[in-house]
């Protein structure tokens, strides 16, 4: 029991703290809050980004951290505030605001980074997700909030969209249709990247965009285009692609965006892709989209 005993203190120290954050005298309440909340963030990060803050869970919330997890689901498409809190709320099932409770446990975090507990979770977080991250300096002690531009790291876009050179064109293009997505990237062994196998470099061929369909389009005459006999690599633009590293700054991106006329750029580092960052995210990192309630006040 001697190994067992500080890790059943820690973890009950982190259940008292939140349960102070949320104005609760519930035990069961503040587990559901961690629990709902780390099971978001879980999906919201990268496989790796999550095995490593779960790495450092105290030992009983590492076990809660990791329940059901599936990684090759991992990481979800959740853009913006919005979305993370509704992946709470559907976690969560309590009668606690979810705005509330993901401050609360943030706040928790924070705290136990700046104990050196844990590494401070906002280097990884996603720029959306800042806005709930305590700001107070005296929340999170020894811990110093560097006021830098975000990086392209916590705005790209993770759960990236494949497919083979052979691929039909048309149906690649209903797919993305679908998806309400203008850019895919072509690699070898799209079945793999798609399970949530890292892509290398070296297997990245091409990218496709709704641009790349709108230029060949106008270099054809009217009607004479029959999509299902094209394949993708008919019409992407074959690699070397312009690119970014994950610690570029957004100015910096938005700036290569602009020099290139491109919107969208494969975010690599010096083995593998790690996502894609489009003018999209950068707008939105920019300028975040309201919440319901602000909508609704601004319409009243």
């Amino acid at each position: 029991m001697t190994g067992f005993e500080p890790a059943a203190d820690l973890a009950q120290a982190w259940l008292l703290d939140l349960e102070r954050e949320l104005g609760s005298a519930s035990p069961r309440l503040a587990r559901q809050a961690l629990r709902a909340t780390l099971h978001a963030l879980r999906d919201y990060l990268t496989v790796d980004e999550a095995a490593r803050l779960g790495g450092q869970l105290p030992l009983l919330w590492r076990g809660l951290f990791y329940e059901n997890w599936t990684p090759s689901a991992a990481p979800k498409r959740l853009l913006g505030v919005g979305p993370f809190l509704q992946a709470v709320r559907e976690h969560h099932g309590g009668p606690l605001d979810s705005r509330r409770v993901v401050r609360g446990v943030f706040k928790v975090l924070c705290a136990h980074a700046g104990r050196g507990e844990i590494e401070p979770l906002d280097r990884v977080l996603p720029a959306p997700l800042l806005k709930l991250w305590p700001r107070d300096r005296a929340a999170c002690p020894e811990h110093e909030h560097e006021e830098r531009e975000p990086t392209v790291a916590r705005v790209m876009t993770r759960g990236v969209y494949y497919s083979g050179p052979e691929c039909s064109l048309k149906d690649v293009l209903e797919r993305m249709d679908e998806a309400r997505v203008r850019h895919l990237l072509v690699v070898l062994r799209p079945e793999l990247a798609e399970g949530g196998a890292a892509v290398p470099r070296h297997a990245i061929l091409g990218m496709l965009s709704n641009r790349d369909l709108l230029r060949h389009l106008r270099a054809r005459p009217a009607g004479n285009v029959r999509l299902d006999r094209l394949r993708v690599s008919d019409l992407m633009t074959p690699a070397p692609l312009i690119s970014v590293g994950p610690d570029s700054s957004l100015s910096a991106a938005a700036e290569v965006m602009r020099r290139h006329r491109v919107s969208a750029l494969p975010v690599l580092d010096e083995r593998e892709l790690l996502g894609l960052v489009t003018s999209e995210d950068l707008l939105e990192a920019a300028y975040p989209p309201p919440q319901p309630a602000q909508r609704a006040a601004d319409v009243a």
